[in-house]
């Protein structure tokens, strides 16, 4: 890949809006992304 070519990606850009979802902590606790709102969030997902 060359400079001047992007990588195609799908995702949102930093202060996106996106939609409300949850999901379970390390410690199986749910968490909602809308618990966050009016605050800076980084997701992470990994397998």
């Amino acid at each position: 890949m060359n400079k001047t070519t992007q990588p195609n990606t799908i995702g949102v850009d930093v202060g996106d809006f996106t939609f409300d979802f949850s999901l379970l902590s390390v410690g199986s606790k749910e968490v909602r992304l809308s618990n966050f709102r009016g605050r800076r969030v980084a997701v992470f997902f990994w397998a």
